[in-house]
C-alpha cells in the first residue's frame, strides 16, 4: 500500500494555508513531485510479480497521473479507482465548498491478472465507507488509514503466506493486517518516531490461527 497526500485549505481574507501532514508533502516544484513519484513507481513495478497488484492512496487531483503516464510505461493495467468514503468528514466551518469525505486510490495490475480472491460482490464493491481517523485512530500518524480497508485490499489481493510490500508503511497498519491475516511483509519508514510506533503495533498483533 502506498500513500501520498497534500492539501491546502483558504482561509477568509488569507492566503492559502497547508494542512502539513509530514515532509513527504514537501517538494520544491510539481515537477520534482512527479519525478519522485515516478521513480518510487518504478521500482515497485520492477520487483512486482506478474499478475501481482498495486493500491495507491493518492492526491484525488493528480490520482489520473498514473492512467495518462505511468501504467502503460512501466507495464501496469490500471483496474479500478477505490473511494474510501468517510462517514464523519471535519465540518466545514466557512461552507463554502462540498466537505471533504472521501479519499481515492488507484488500483493495479502487473500485465493481466484477475483478482486472487473474489469476496462476496458487497466486499468487492470498489468503495468502503468508514469513520475518519478521528474514531478508528490508534496512532499520532496524520495520515493512519483504517485496518478495514486495508484488509479488504491484502485479502482479495494476496495468498496467506505470500509477501506485501508497503514502502511508505507510516504507522505500521499493513504490517499490523498482514501479519494478522498470514501475510509476509516488508515496510518501509523512514521517520523514526513511527518506524518506532509501527514496530510497537507489530508485535502486539496476534497471527490468526488457520486450521
Amino acid at each position: 500500500m502506498i500513500s501520498q497526500r497534500n492539501q491546502n485549505i483558504r482561509i477568509a481574507g488569507k492566503k492559502d494555508i497547508r494542512q502539513d501532514f509530514g515532509v513527504w508533502d514537501h517538494f520544491d516544484s510539481e515537477a520534482e513531485y512527479f519525478e519522485f513519484t515516478e521513480n518510487w513507481f518504478k521500482e515497485c513495478c520492477r520487483i512486482l510479480k506478474p499478475k501481482g497488484w498495486i493500491y495507491i492512496f493518492f492526491d484525488r487531483q493528480k490520482v489520473g497521473f498514473f492512467d495518462l503516464i505511468l501504467a502503460k510505461k512501466y507495464n501496469i493495467k490500471s483496474k479500478s479507482i477505490f473511494a474510501w468514503l468517510k462517514s464523519n468528514p471535519c465540518p466545514s466551518i466557512r461552507k463554502a465548498n462540498w466537505l471533504s469525505a472521501s479519499e481515492f486510490v488507484w488500483i493495479g495490475c502487473k500485465q493481466k491478472g484477475r483478482i486472487k480472491n473474489y469476496l462476496s460482490h458487497k466486499e468487492m464493491y470498489n468503495y468502503m465507507i468508514t469513520p475518519n481517523k478521528a474514531a478508528y485512530g490508534e496512532t499520532t500518524h496524520p495520515t493512519e488509514k483504517p485496518r478495514a480497508v486495508i484488509e479488504r485490499f491484502v485479502q482479495a489481493s494476496s495468498n496467506v503466506g505470500e509477501l506485501v510490500l508497503d514502502p511508505f508503511v507510516g504507522s505500521g497498519t499493513t504490517a499490523v493486517v498482514c501479519k494478522s491475516l498470514n501475510r509476509r511483509y516488508i515496510g518501509f519508514e523512514s521517520d523514526r518516531r513511527y518506524y518506532r510506533i509501527a514496530l510497537g503495533r507489530v508485535a502486539k498483533t496476534k497471527t490468526e490461527v488457520l486450521l
